[in-house]
């Protein structure tokens, strides 16, 4: 049966045109015959129709005849144990054979997405599952609406859900709704079932924030199929605290734990679970976190040992709880992180980090709104190697040295020996030219030869054309010990008046002395007066213990090691030791800062007296960085700024008494560096709280706080594989705002909600969300409430044998055919004839006469017609005449009786040649040619007269 069906129905309502066009056609009909009017109005109505309905979507419907049909699997965890996938792939076979000859098959699986097992065709051979889509979530509605729309139009469209029912992604009721109202029929067929037995944790109870002191009460929930005996074990921060033997009845029960004298900070409580008889281990463990406020826990992390004690001791003396470790020990993970309010980095080179360490210090700053201060010495910032380091990112300060004419003098000494092969010699040598060309023309460089001494002696860099061919026809030596030539390098620094003074020794390491306590006083004493030392070790003879001597003397002098076992990549690293230890880091003059800004950050510190500082690293400020206080040079001295949902304050100056012995000594130092560390803490007592709990596959969050008008809240969050990640919330009330953390996994989530206004934190919260094991293990059984539900919404039913898919009717839902194109079609047949019966005006029986008349022409046009002979004569005559007027004048006139013999030279003429197959004619009589001659004289007469 065929049907019609309208797209686009509103181009209908142009439809009344036609009737109108057939009135105004009666009051003013054309000027034309009636019956050509007539045709005229029903060609213009069928033309107005045709395009009516080609706008309107017009599209014939018919009732397919053949079916496609999609087996969709749930592969997921609740359904893989045991012989699950096996009883499943049975039934997906059993599907396969009872199908007809011009039917379509196909298999869709699905756990946490669906994926195409295999696609629709006539020939299906399915036999196990081949795809592996990830088990630990359950999207029903997902897979039925991916394989609805593998189903090709021109089929009956039919899905068979086999699966348990239990999803926890989607809505599979509302989706088979709709697949329904687009004619897709859902039968469904049940698999699975209860465990026989299975114990597992529910859930772990405890208070999300506690006081320093108090007890911590933990309640864990636990449910059983049957009664179960086992042992409960609770693990706070990975120490096992306790474990006791529970019996498990059936149902829901609970047991409680109290865990005293927990410590400042976050802390992970574990409960894990063993029973017998149980089914799934995977979810007899449980966790929470809790997080325990007190006194602000700041972690200190110094470069070099005792560097971070006075930062120590002043945070202390304001009351704060400091742990100071080595930057060597830094943590490399931000939940580690998360349990200090704030981190304040010593003077330590970015190498002595361990690696993803400053990017989870930044992380914990931007995502978890933690402090940090960083504080300068000779290996911060630029010359510590912070240059494109996370740590530069959350910094307020760039470690860039600002363009200017007073640019600090720098002088170096290059101790080199040989590398024991000539072509390597030439490499390190040609290394070094390529050091000088960083240097200044005011600058200061000396190179030692491994022999005799130096090669060059100190000399200002202003002809480096004569240095670089000095050290082009140079030869290296092998030395026994390194000691004279540093000696040699130390003397000839403290002679110049450089501010930066700097020693590259490069070597393989060979010159070990057999008592190094010498080389280590030199180069210590060297670094006391202003003279460091970096080491370049090649590795050319294998020896570790030869590089570890390198090592020491980089760290006897203050300065960096670099170590490779290629002389070609000498080049790389003195460029490398170049920019970080020759440029002009350090402005050593002493000064009084100025305060550039009167902000919170400086509340509390009197800085009508601020004592003189000695030096500080050269930084330039970042463009939204706030500068507290500044040199003379206009540099910043203390900068900080909002970095993510924290704050980073920036200190120029050190904290050893490099250049701030007097601001030690003063009161000042103690109450600057504590309102540094202060200003950067996590706001606390806000009435902002933050609540999550996992939903499918993410953290439903909501923030409640004070109602501020305008106010806007972000939420960061740190993933167990240390991800981190922000995003805004919206406001579902006045002080109260919501959102989804979408894609989570097993494990501990860090939640940061910070509310701001007007780019102002007014107020932040902490929270620690457990997942602890996937849904899946939580729900078990079928749920066969959702699975009648959405046989019912999908016009379908449950299935007791996998073959009576293929009887059951389909939905009568016709197919639609496009025929746009073909009323376009008749608009172009039907437009000529419109033209013609108003432009062509012949009536029938004439249109009919020409076509006769025009075949017969047709016919003839190989038909030669002679002219008639008097026609050829007068032709001819006029022809003689006019060839006798071009011979001379006319004679006179005479009697008609004398005239006959001047008509003979006119019948002598020669005749023209005959044209074609023209018959001759006769020559004129005498009565023609007089009559001719006659003629001729009157014309001449009568033009004589016009004269």
């Amino acid at each position: 049966m065929i049907g019609i069906e309208v797209l686009r129905p509103l181009w209908l309502l142009l439809l009344p045109l036609a009737p109108l066009a057939y009135l105004a056609w009666r009051r003013w009909p054309p000027p034309l015959a009636r019956g050509r009017g007539r045709l005229v109005l029903v060609s213009r109505i069928l033309l107005m129709s045709l395009l009516v309905l080609a706008l309107a979507g017009v599209r014939l419907t018919t009732h397919p005849t053949k079916r496609a049909l999609v087996a969709v699997v749930d592969v997921s965890a609740s359904v893989k144990s045991g012989s699950g996938l096996d009883s499943e792939a049975a039934r997906v076979r059993a599907i396969q054979a009872s199908k007809g000859p011009d039917d379509l098959f196909g298999v869709v699986t699905f756990g946490h997405d669906g994926a195409v097992e295999l696609p629709l065709t006539q020939n299906p051979q399915f036999d196990t599952f081949q795809t592996q889509p990830d088990p630990s979530y359950t999207d029903v509605a997902g897979a039925l609406r991916l394989a609805a729309g593998l189903i090709p139009d021109g089929y009956a469209r039919q899905l068979v859900l086999i699966s348990d029912g239990q999803e926890n992604l989607g809505d599979a009721a509302t989706a088979v709704s709709a697949l329904r109202a687009e004619g897709v029929r859902v039968d469904v067929l049940p698999v699975g079932g209860a465990p026989s037995a299975e114990a597992l944790v529910s859930a772990v109870e405890v208070a999300s924030t506690l006081r320093e002191g108090q007890v911590a009460n933990v309640t864990v929930n636990l449910r059983s199929t049957g009664q179960a005996q086992g042992k409960l074990t609770l693990i706070v921060d990975g120490s096992e605290l306790s474990t006791r033997d529970v019996t498990l009845p059936a149902g829901s029960s609970s047991q409680s734990f109290d865990v005293p004298g927990l410590a400042v900070g976050l802390h992970r409580i574990r409960a894990e679970l063993t029973a017998d008889p149980d089914t799934y281990p995977e979810n007899n463990v449980g966790e929470a976190a809790v997080r325990v406020l007190g006194r602000p826990l700041v972690l200190v992390l110094e470069g070099k040992p005792g560097e971070g004690q006075n930062v120590e001791s002043a945070l202390e003396a304001a009351g704060m709880s400091v742990e100071r470790k080595s930057a060597v020990g830094a943590p490399t993970d931000t939940a580690t992180l998360g349990r200090y309010d704030s981190t304040v980095v010593v003077d330590a080179p970015a190498d002595t980090f361990p690696q993803d360490a400053m990017a989870a210090i930044a992380s914990s700053v931007h995502n978890l709104g933690k402090g940090l201060v960083t504080v300068g010495g000779p290996s911060s910032y630029g010359p510590g190697g912070w240059q494109g380091t996370p740590l530069e990112e959350a910094s307020p300060v760039r470690m860039d040295i600002p363009n200017r004419k007073d640019k600090p003098k720098v002088a170096v000494v290059l101790v080199m020996e040989t590398m024991e092969d000539p072509q390597a010699d030439q490499v390190v040598l040609g290394a070094a030219e390529s050091v000088i060309d960083q240097l200044s023309p005011n600058d200061e460089v000396a190179v030692t030869d491994g022999r005799s001494g130096f090669l060059i002696n100190m000399t200002q860099v202003k002809n480096k054309g004569a240095i670089d061919k000095q050290l082009e026809s140079a030869t290296l030596g092998d030395p026994p010990s390194y000691m004279p030539f540093l000696q040699m390098a130390n003397d000839a620094l403290l002679k110049t008046d450089a501010t930066l003074k700097h020693i590259v020794i490069l070597g393989d390491g060979d010159a070990t002395e057999q008592n190094t306590q010498p080389v280590q006083t030199l180069l210590q004493g060297a670094e006391a007066k202003g003279v460091t030392t970096s080491a370049i070790a090649v590795d050319v003879h294998g020896n570790p213990q030869w590089m570890s001597y390198m090592q020491d003397l980089a760290r006897w002098g203050g300065g960096r090691f670099y170590e490779s076992n290629n002389p070609s990549q000498v080049p790389q690293l003195f460029l490398k030791e170049s920019v970080t230890s020759l440029r002009p880091w350090f402005e050593q003059t002493p000064f009084f800062p100025k305060i550039a800004a009167g902000g919170d950050l400086l509340r509390g510190v009197p800085t009508d007296a601020f004592p003189q500082l000695g030096g500080y690293v050269v930084t330039t400020p970042k463009p939204t960085a706030e500068q507290y206080l500044i040199s003379t040079k206009q540099d910043p001295v203390l900068a900080a700024w909002s970095f993510g949902l924290g704050r980073s304050v920036a200190w120029t100056s050190d904290s050893t008494g490099l250049w701030t012995s007097g601001f030690l000594q003063s009161p000042i130092s103690g109450v600057l560096l504590a309102r540094m560390v202060a200003w950067t803490l996590p706001g606390e007592g806000n009435n902002v709280q933050i609540q999550a709990k996992p939903s499918g596959d993410g953290l439903d969050v909501t923030v409640t706080g004070p109602a501020t008008s305008g106010a806007a809240v972000s939420v960061g969050v740190v993933r167990p594989d240390l991800q981190s990640s922000s995003q805004s919330l919206v406001a579902a009330a006045p002080g109260r705002w919501q959102g989804q953390i979408t894609g989570t996994t097993v494990g501990i989530y860090l939640l940061h909600a910070a509310v701001t206004k007007n780019g102002q934190v007014v107020g932040q919260a902490d929270a620690a969300i457990s997942v602890p094991y996937s849904p899946e293990y939580l729900q078990l059984g079928r749920d066969d409430a959702l699975l009648r539900l959405v046989a019912r919404n999908g016009a379908g039913v449950a299935l007791q044998k996998a073959q009576q898919a293929w009887s059951l009717p389909p939905l009568p839902v016709p197919v639609s055919t496009d025929i746009f194109w073909f009323l376009i079609l008749l608009c172009v047949l039907v437009w000529p004839i419109d033209v013609a019966a108003r432009r062509i005006t012949l009536r029938p029986r004439q249109l009919l006469a020409n076509i006769a008349e025009y075949a017969r022409e047709q016919r003839m046009t190989n038909l030669e017609v002679a002219a008639p002979a008097e026609l050829t004569r007068l032709r001819e005559r006029v022809e003689g005449m006019r060839h006798r007027s071009r011979e001379g004048p006319a004679s006179p006139a005479r009697s008609p009786s004398s005239e006959a013999p001047a008509a003979e030279p006119a019948r002598s003429r020669p005749k023209p040649a005959p044209r074609g197959s023209e018959p001759q004619p006769s020559p004129p009589t005498a009565e023609e040619a007089a009559l001719s001659a006659r003629l001729l004289e009157a014309r001449r007469k009568k033009r004589g007269q016009g004269s």
